[in-house]
């Protein structure tokens, strides 16, 4: 069991088991970091990002247990690595992700070379996990880029105080004179 300072305070508990004869974590590579790699737009790391390697590894399936001093509600969920073995380094929704005791502790698998495995050599595993918050994409008329739906505010002329009244005026005298021509 690894107790892991939080970049923001407090400590995450983790603990990684299902390791074969040999198979050892590499002393001081697990941590909690403050951002990941090549993080999607809009994310931020407010638990920070936590990894860990392991090495003499071949073949193995390790199952990673993070219990956060707070619950992960409204947090997606993501890994870094590749999402299916030889594909490029990304951040993805592990398969097989479970969250318990009151969503605060998050239980994942990562397998030697398998999805979410940053680290191609044979027995070797590299592991970054991050609760992830995503703000929300601009909304219309806001951000900036012509031509994208989320262009800036254009401020449309209007009258000013006194030409509304002598527009007001203009229109009652109208409405006056076409009465009194009725009649």
């Amino acid at each position: 069991l690894l107790t892991l300072p939080l970049p923001a305070g407090g400590d995450a508990l983790v603990q990684i088991s299902g390791t074969p004869p040999g198979c050892v974590l590499v002393p001081g590579s697990a941590k909690v970091g403050p951002t990941g790699s090549n993080p999607p737009v809009g994310a931020s790391f407010p638990l920070g990002v936590f990894e860990f390697s392991a090495t003499a590894c071949a073949n193995a399936n390790l199952k990673v247990a993070i219990t956060y001093p707070q619950a992960l509600t409204g947090m997606q969920l993501q890994k870094f690595g590749p999402a299916t073995p030889g594909q490029p380094a990304t951040w993805f929704a592990p398969p097989g992700l479970a969250l318990s005791n009151g969503d605060m502790t998050v239980s994942y698998t990562v397998a030697d070379n398998g999805a979410g495995d940053n680290n191609p050599a044979a027995g070797d595993i590299a592991d970054p996990f991050s609760p992830m918050a995503i703000a929300a994409p601009p909304g219309p008329g806001t951000g900036t880029g012509p031509g994208t739906g989320t262009g800036t505010v254009t401020p449309v002329p209007t009258l000013g105080h006194w030409a509304m009244l002598m527009l007001a005026a203009m229109a009652a005298a109208l409405g006056w004179r076409g009465l009194r021509a009725r009649q």
